[in-house]
């Protein structure tokens, strides 16, 4: 019995850990160059992972100066790359497989062509590029791609170079995590959970641009070790009242659905605007562990572990902002804006063990459900005033007010039975 007690305390301990450890033993990393038909390196160039069949983006890069780009944590599957310059033809690779015996692909080097070559009387229209590469930061250009349909700006940012997010929301930048996120320049003031809870809910159409900032300008602030990402929502630029609403929908094991809507209004004096989103999501993970006990400084195996978990997550988000600026002068704003967060859902896991001794037979066998309730609310008031002083420079001030609730209530449910079904102990002794 103490052989059993101690084997249920390390299943309780490493439960949520294990999941971690599978995905990564799940992917793997492809790397490459790209370099110019005089076979110099393509500094800069826009690098995009695709999923095949569909080609569904799952990430994008930026060339190093040496045109060499990497993509890691990338799940075993079936992709094709492509790269875009300014100037030169995309150009796309054949199919290729990232497998297991093969987690660590380099690509043959890929060459661009000159798009130089024109049709005479044909007008060309400029498109901005998904990716752009700046000085100290990369522009992902959320608005008008083919992103920002149906997806959260979660996801967009996992699609974006350099940006890894784990399965807990903690968002690290070229594997350094202490990442600072701001929303149009204002800090968000969340934890790494709260954060992703408001990501996931935001829809990808809400967004004009992000901006990933390794070497962030000097008027943001110093938080953040890793660099800053700025998200920032569309502006509204018309005169008079205008609005919009959005809808997505989709469907895996379970339904997932979000909604949303803005209303602005825009003079030569003031601006107001209003947005509200809701999000709704059901996820299902599954996990399978085998784990092996011999005994002391032998080769006999004494016990095995036999663990099939399911686990699922529901989340229901609602967002809202309300603002308004006045322009007291062509130069001068002065404005505030406040913005609610409302989170609720459910987290259940069922997990059932066998004790198998080492002859094969069952010994036992610990069946545990867990539900945690989760209710958290975030408002928060910002004050700001902004004036556009010469030579391009502007001074900025804050007042920010923040107010958080969570509450996290959980009941854990054990029983233990023989291998007849036969309960060895009173479960009332452990919720």
């Amino acid at each position: 019995m103490k052989i059993l007690s101690f084997l249920l305390i390390l299943l309780s301990v490493s439960f949520f850990a294990t999941p971690v450890f599978a995905q990564e033993n799940n992917t793997g990393k492809i790397s490459g160059q790209i370099i110019n038909n005089n076979h110099t390196p393509a500094a800069f160039a826009t690098v995009t992972l695709l999923k095949e069949p569909g080609s569904t983006l799952v990430k994008g890069a930026i060339s190093d100066t040496s045109g060499k780009y990497h993509f890691e944590k990338i799940p075993f599957g079936k992709y094709i790359i492509a790269v875009s310059v300014t100037g030169m033809n995309k150009v796309y690779t054949q199919p290729f497989s990232l497998i297991h015996s093969d987690d660590e692909m380099t690509i043959p080097a890929i060459t661009l062509v000159s798009g130089t070559e024109l049709l005479k009387d044909v007008k060309i229209k400029a498109i901005i590029p998904f990716i752009q590469h700046k000085p100290g930061q990369t522009i992902v250009n959320v608005e008008n791609s083919p992103v920002s349909a149906g997806n959260s700006v979660m996801e967009v940012l996992e699609k974006s170079p350099g940006i890894f997010v784990d399965q807990d929301g903690n968002i690290s930048m070229n594997g350094k995590s202490g990442v600072n996120v701001m929303i149009n320049g204002q800090p968000t003031h969340l934890s790494a959970s709260q954060l992703a809870t408001i990501l996931k809910s935001m829809p990808a159409s809400s967004v004009s641009q992000i901006e990933l900032m390794t070497q962030p300008p000097v008027k943001y602030s110093a938080e953040g070790t890793a660099g800053l990402i700025n998200i920032v929502l569309k502006k509204n630029t018309n005169m008079g009242f205008n609005g919009s609403l959005t809808a997505g929908a989709g469907y895996g094991q379970y339904a997932k659905y979000n909604s949303g809507g803005s209303l602005n209004y825009k003079n030569k004096h003031f601006s107001l605007y209003s947005n509200y989103n809701f999000a709704h999501t059901n996820n299902k993970f599954e996990m399978d562990i085998d784990r092996y006990f011999y005994e002391t400084n032998t080769k006999i195996l004494q016990t095995q572990m036999q663990q099939s978990s399911i686990m699922k997550i529901l989340n229901n988000n609602n967002t809202a902002q309300l603002g308004m600026d006045f322009y007291l002068t062509p130069k001068q704003t002065i404005g505030f804006v406040t913005n609610g967060s409302f989170n609720q859902g459910d987290f259940n896991t069922y997990s059932p063990v066998h004790f198998v001794d080492g002859s094969g037979n069952t010994d036992s066998i610990s069946t545990s459900t867990n539900h945690i309730g989760y209710n958290w609310q975030n408002a928060g008031a910002n004050l700001h005033y902004n004036i556009d002083m010469d030579k391009g420079s502007s001074l900025t001030a804050n007042l920010d007010y923040n107010r958080f609730y969570q509450s996290m209530p959980q009941s854990l449910y054990t029983n233990v039975t023989d291998s007849l079904g036969n309960t060895l102990h009173d479960p009332d002794q452990h919720k």
